[in-house]
């Protein structure tokens, strides 16, 4: 398969048609307005549909309903990613006269808006400002909590993370939301170096706090080494009989589950360095490569980087071999084709992060693959998304003429037109073709217009 994207033609043929008065295409009518339509689409991660029907809904709302529905517009923005459109939106919000949840609900999704931009400090000063806010429901506490900790984290101050975490847990309830919460600390703690650790735990005064350090301190001193780490771990909880570390890490750390084998030592990249996708393999390359230049922890991972060629079908050989290599961290293959292949002919004995999606779920083939990379249908979404924020309301679609091109067309049109836009025309073509005139040019109906002006003449 040749590495063009074709998602990137809508955009352009919608800002060419949006400017041409030719095209006789009345907009589609938006559909009457409702709530239960706006969470329903929330719930289905369609979040710019509901955005536009919060806001839709607190036009003709009533204070405090109008704020709430304002609020939950920017919300769902910042949920798909329109970051311009939520700072836009969340400025003219008056929540002055209403109590302080609105105030403090406001002030989480400035902070959020702070964190994405990369002002984290100014982030953790709206937070504080939140957490000063009386009479607060759990739920906008427990928040508070896991948004300062990503901004502790972005600052360099992962024990700061852990405990606005260990903070949190006292609002959050049920099993599922205390595991997930414990895991977030868990990540943070373990991948920190041995010498850091133990720093931590001498300095350490809160209990909870210094019962989690010391636990991660056993993970990595003893990784890859079982019975070493059962023993460890049966003393901890003799030592920490009263520590909330629930089953989900005990049990994960005792039998070495993927996400809990403590540090990594050497990570194998695997990227088409010398293909068609060289670019964005390179790109990839180039970031990995940065990050470790920038870490200057002496106990840092080492990167081995593999070619995998042209050939998306020796992937498999490749990863076989950094196996052997002794990686204990596989990123890649990038390009659909390569991970397919991983995916049928690949013996999973090391955790594997892809960089292409599949149709297969990774969960079903192995406990130790996952996969980077979005639904064909969902990267349909964000294009038809980003047009109609760009102002653009009418769309030709030129699609590749394969199954996976079909289905990638009827996705984005079927979103397009949900938003209220309009296709105005589609074509096809063959990846076989170097020359797209011919497509485009029916596509736009030139080739009509020539005809006629031929029989004009």
């Amino acid at each position: 398969m040749k590495p063009i994207r074709w998602l990137a033609i809508p955009i352009i043929c919608a800002a060419i048609l949006a400017g041409c008065e030719t095209v006789p295409v009345a907009p589609t009518a938006l559909p009457p307005v409702s709530a239960d339509t706006a969470e329903k689409a929330e719930r289905d991660g369609e979040y710019l549909l509901a955005a536009r029907e919060y806001t839709r809904l607190a036009e003709t709302a009533a204070s405090p309903r109008k704020q709430d529905y304002e609020l939950r517009a920017v919300s769902t923005l910042l949920k798909a990613g329109q970051l311009r459109e939520a700072r836009s939106q969340i400025e003219p919000i008056n929540v002055t006269p209403l109590d302080a949840t609105f105030n403090a609900r406001k002030r989480i999704l400035q902070a959020r808006i702070l964190i994405t931009e990369g002002a984290h400090e100014q982030a953790i000063r709206q937070l504080d400002e939140a957490g000063r806010l009386r009479n607060l429901s759990p739920a906008l506490l427990s928040e508070i909590n896991s948004v300062r900790a990503q901004s502790e984290l972005a600052l360099d101050n992962p024990i700061g993370a852990v405990r606005n975490l260990i903070g949190r847990e006292q609002y959050i309830v049920g099993k599922e939301a205390v595991t997930e919460n414990q895991q977030q600390m868990w990540k943070i703690l373990v991948s920190l170096p041995r010498a850091r650790l133990a720093t931590e735990l001498n300095i350490a005064r809160d209990p909870v706090l210094s019962g989690w350090v010391e636990l991660a301190l056993i993970a990595v001193e003893n990784a890859g080494q079982p019975l070493r780490m059962n023993a460890a771990v049966e003393h901890w909880k003799k030592a920490h009989p009263n520590h909330p570390a629930g089953e989900a890490v005990l049990g994960a750390l005792i039998s070495q589950a993927p996400g809990m084998i403590g540090r990594i030592d050497r990570i194998a990249l695997l990227l088409p360095l010398s293909s068609g996708y060289a670019a964005a393999a390179q790109a990839v390359r180039d970031g990995f490569l940065a990050m470790d230049a920038a870490n200057t922890d002496p106990d840092k991972p080492k990167i081995k980087i593999y070619d995998t060629g042209p050939d998306p079908l020796k992937s498999h050989d490749f990863y076989e071999q950094a196996v052997n290599d002794g990686a204990q961290f596989i990123v890649g293959p990038l390009g659909r084709e390569a991970a397919e292949t991983i995916m049928r002919l690949a013996s999973f004995r090391v955790p594997t992060l892809m960089l292409s999606h599949t149709d297969d779920e990774p969960g079903s083939t192995s406990k130790y693959l996952f996969q980077f990379g979005l639904p064909p249908e969902q990267e349909a979404r964000q294009v038809a998304e980003r047009a109609w924020l760009d102002g653009h309301r009418q769309a030709a679609v030129l699609y590749p003429k394969t199954p996976w091109g079909e289905r990638m067309m009827t996705a984005w049109s079927s979103h397009w037109q949900r938003l209220g836009g309009v296709v105005v025309a589609s074509q096809s073509y063959s990846e076989e073709d170097v020359d797209f005139s011919e497509p485009i040019k029916n596509l736009l109906n030139i080739t009509q217009s020539e005809a006629r002006k031929e029989l004009i003449e």
